[in-house]
């Protein structure tokens, strides 16, 4: 029912927040904070209209409320895949949590952290999924 962006990060966060004492709190999972995003039309919610209205009505630029270039982070996530993410599923090996409790085929998990070392560009097919595997754990380590 949540976002699941909103549950990656909770799930990251907590161990280490945890450790020190401190609770997260993530309104976006909240399941009337869901409820209510749900039932807003469409329209407000398409290309994020609603934020530009409220960055408008709080009088920002028009290069800042409508910006010409959209964000994303796709070139970045692509490279993060690339550069660290098969970094350490290669050193993680077999030895993952996600493998030894049988959520991962480790054949499948290698030929495709293989593929997403060549370059940033190859990553991209596979670095939602490989981003996912890698908090996941990083999450299960850090407990």
């Amino acid at each position: 029912m949540a976002p699941e962006t909103a549950l990656i990060a909770l799930e990251v966060a907590t161990p280490l927040m945890a450790r020190r004492g401190l609770w997260t709190v993530a309104p976006f999972t909240d399941p009337d904070m869901v409820r209510f995003g749900h039932r807003l039309p469409a329209a407000w919610k398409k290309d994020k209209h609603l934020l530009h209205r409220r960055l408008a009505a709080r009088g920002l630029p028009e290069d800042v409320v409508n910006p010409v270039l959209r964000e994303n982070f796709g070139h970045l996530m692509n490279a993060a895949v690339h550069r660290h993410a098969t970094g350490l599923l290669r050193g993680w090996g077999t030895g993952l949590h996600l493998v030894e409790q049988g959520f991962l085929d480790p054949a499948v998990l290698a030929e495709t952290v293989e593929r997403a070392a060549l370059s940033p560009a190859e990553a991209a097919p596979y670095r939602t999924g490989l981003y996912l595997i890698t908090a996941v754990e990083l999450a299960l380590r850090a407990l």
